[in-house]
C-alpha cells in the first residue's frame, strides 16, 4: 500500500535527521521531534477520513500517549533527553497506525511491544560500539578504570556467578537456554566497560551559570557541610537547586565550575529499532527460531 510506504519513508527521514543532530550537537530540534508527531497524526487522520473509520487515528493517538508515558521513566531518571521522549511519542503514533492497518503482523509477543523489545535488544550492543568509537583517544584511561573494577572482589564474584545459570542449563540438557545464558558473563564485562567509559568520558566541566535544570552532577556539591546537590539524584538539578548553586557561585562560596554527567546519544537507537520493527518485526521470535535451528 502506498500509505504504508509514505509513512515508513517519512518516519525514516525524520529519525535519520534526529540522529544526525543528536550525534553532532547533543540536541534534537523541536521542529524534528514534534514534526514526527504532527505528520504521523496527519497521515493517520487523513487515512481515517478516507476510510470513514476513525479508529486508525484513535489508535495512533493512543499509542503516542502510551509510548510517551513509557519513555517518561528513563527521561525522569536522566537517561534520556526531552528530544528522545518526543521522538518516542511520534514513533508510538506511527506504530499504532501501522499496527492498526495490519502491517506489523504477529510474533511471540504482541505487535505493540515489538518496538520496545527490539530497542532493548540493540541498545546494549549500540552502547558498547558507541563507547569503543568515542573513547578511542582515551582508551588507556578507560582500560585502567576497567582493571580497577575487575580487581575489586565484588565484581570478580559477580563475574564468576554469571556463569552459574548457563552451567545449570547445560547440566539439565537445556542447550538453547544454556547458550542464551552464556551471554551473561559478556553482559557483566560489557556493563563494567560502560561503567568505566561513563566515569572516564561521559563527563563535562561547565560554568555554574551554564547549568540547566535536569543536569546531573558527577560529584556531590557541598556547602557549609550540607549537600546542596547530590550525584545520586538521577532526575537532575531542580529549579530551586539551580538558583541556589548559581547564587552561591556568584558569591564565591562554591567553585564557579562543576562537573556534570553527559549521556550516550540515544536517537540513533530509536532509529535502528524502528527499522527493525517495520522490516523484521519480532526480533525475539527470529532469535528463538535461529537458536532452535542451530541446536536441532
Amino acid at each position: 500500500m502506498l500509505i504504508i510506504t509514505i509513512t515508513i519513508l517519512m518516519t525514516f527521514m525524520i529519525l535519520l535527521i534526529a540522529g544526525y543532530f543528536d550525534l553532532k550537537t547533543g540536541e534534537i530540534p523541536d521542529e524534528v521531534s514534534f514534526g514526527l508527531v504532527f505528520l504521523s497524526l496527519v497521515i493517520s487522520g487523513g487515512y481515517s477520513v478516507l476510510k470513514g473509520d476513525y479508529s486508525f487515528l484513535l489508535t495512533s493517538v493512543s499509542f503516542g500517549i502510551v509510548y510517551f508515558f513509557l519513555g517518561y521513566v528513563p527521561f525522569r531518571l536522566g537517561q534520556w533527553g526531552g528530544g528522545d521522549l518526543k521522538l518516542l511519542s511520534g514513533i508510538g503514533c506511527v506504530v499504532g497506525f501501522l499496527g492498526g492497518i495490519g502491517y506489523l503482523g504477529d510474533g511471540i509477543i504482541p505487535y505493540y511491544l515489538f518496538y520496545f523489545v527490539n530497542m532493548g535488544i540493540i541498545a546494549f550492543p549500540y552502547a558498547i560500539v558507541y563507547a569503543f568509537v568515542f573513547s578511542f583517544r582515551i582508551r588507556e584511561v578507560i582500560f585502567q578504570e576497567l582493571r580497577d573494577y575487575l580487581n575489586k572482589k565484588r565484581y570478580t564474584l559477580l563475574f564468576i556467578i554469571s556463569f552459574i545459570p548457563s552451567s545449570l542449563a547445560f547440566l539439565l540438557k537445556l542447550k538453547i537456554l544454556g547458550l542464551v545464558y552464556l551471554t551473561l558473563p559478556l553482559f557483566v564485562l560489557a556493563s563494567l566497560y560502560l561503567k568505566a567509559f561513563e566515569k572516564a568520558a561521559l563527563r563535562e566541566t561547565v560554568n555554574t551559570d551554564k547549568l540547566q535544570e535536569g543536569d546531573v552532577l558527577a560529584e556531590n556539591l557541598v556547602y557549609d557541610g550540607r549537600i546542596i546537590a547530590s550525584k545520586r539524584d538521577m532526575e537532575g538539578l531542580t529549579t530551586e537547586q539551580l538558583k541556589e548553586i548559581q547564587k552561591l557561585s556568584a558569591e564565591k562560596k562554591i567553585p564557579e565550575r562543576v562537573t556534570i554527567k553527559t549521556g550516550i546519544k540515544f536517537a540513533p537507537i530509536l532509529f535502528i529499532a524502528f527499522l527493525l520493527t517495520v522490516f523484521v518485526g519480532d526480533i525475539m521470535n527470529r532469535i528463538v527460531i535461529f537458536l532452535t535451528d542451530i541446536i536441532l
